[in-house]
């Protein structure tokens, strides 16, 4: 169970930057940039847990294996031994009789593979609990993201970066030159 914990505690660790979108200063506020940030790292965070997942898939899968061929050896061993040829089969020990002593007589390697089976069951099931989390973190920062875009062009700060402006009058642009009067020409 240790080895779990210690598992989710260093996972906990590698996302805990990632999904924080509350500025930590003095605001504690959401910001467009660490929307946008959030926004950025997603693809990334997510490829990360579904290769952490598949990882935590596949050792899993291994451990299995190692667990059956363990416990078919040592089951095959102990009916053999439990029920030997030569007694008559109606006087033979049922399945779970011989699936009983084998957990007895075998208790701290039965122990151990459980134990490590257990362990991987929960790792994976928790990095699949996390990708479900990511999903719904994914979900709010887009909603934010869309928040945020409708609150920028309700107060007309979304389109200012796009209108043009006139350029600012200096004191030089301020001076007019005059231009001389033309004066008609008499006619006599």
């Amino acid at each position: 169970m240790e080895d779990y914990i210690t598992y989710v505690e260093g996972q906990l660790k590698k996302f805990r930057r990632a999904i924080n979108v509350i500025d930590r200063g003095d605001t504690n506020e959401v910001t467009p940039m660490l929307i946008n940030r959030s926004l950025a790292t997603y693809t990334q965070i997510n490829s990360t847990l579904n290769a952490e997942y598949q990882r935590k898939k596949k050792e899993l899968l291994n451990c299995k294996n190692r667990y059956q061929v363990w416990w078919d050896e040592k089951y095959v061993a102990t009916r053999r031994r439990l029920n030997p040829d030569s007694t008559p089969k109606n006087k033979w020990l049922a399945k779970n009789e011989i699936e009983s002593e084998l957990r007895v007589e075998y208790k701290e390697d039965y122990l151990k593979m459980r134990d490590e089976l257990d362990d991987l069951e929960m790792s994976q099931r928790f990095i699949l609990r996390l990708l479900g989390q990511w999903e719904s973190h994914h979900k709010i920062l887009t909603t934010l993201s869309y928040n945020m875009q409708s609150e920028l062009k309700a107060l007309d700060l979304g389109e200012m970066s796009s209108q043009m402006y006139a350029p600012i009058e200096t004191p030089a642009m301020l001076i007019k030159e005059e231009k001389p009067i033309r004066k008609k020409k008499e006619t006599i």
